[in-house]
């Protein structure tokens, strides 16, 4: 095995190996919540359409589990975009600057407490940040 796919494997259980998440999975998992969050659906309503449970989608969508090709093409059809869209801005995304991948990560982590927030705790944040950014 090679160097590199000795640092993407993970022992789990009975000495079986898994691969670890790559950064294209990682970027996977954003595409996924960002189209999500541009058609309005929660992690409740997308897992449940895609048949799924919220924590495994939390775990596609941070990057920390593989989405299995047959799962991305449920995915992609309840998010109404064709399986290549991912892959196609996945590699767009490559291709941007550390400070901007810097600056994704760091909306991407946002998105994620605000969309765990109740309605006014929303609004708080977003009064918040109105503060912070003056």
């Amino acid at each position: 095995m090679s160097n590199l796919a000795a640092k993407r494997t993970r022992v789990t259980g009975a000495g079986a190996t898994a691969r670890q998440p790559t950064p294209v999975d990682q970027q996977i998992g954003l595409l996924i919540r960002e189209r999500r969050l541009e058609l309005l659906l929660n992690l409740v309503q997308l897992a449940e359409r895609v048949g799924i449970a919220v924590q495994q989608l939390q775990k596609y969508e941070t990057g920390e589990n593989r989405v299995s090709a047959s799962r991305l093409v449920d995915i992609a059809r309840e998010l109404s975009v064709p399986v290549a869209w991912f892959f196609e801005r996945a590699g767009a995304l490559d291709q941007t600057s550390e400070g901007s991948r810097a600056t994704t990560a760091a909306a991407t982590q946002l998105l994620i407490i605000f969309d765990a927030l109740g309605a006014a705790d929303q609004q708080k944040l977003i009064e918040i940040a109105k503060l912070l950014a003056r």
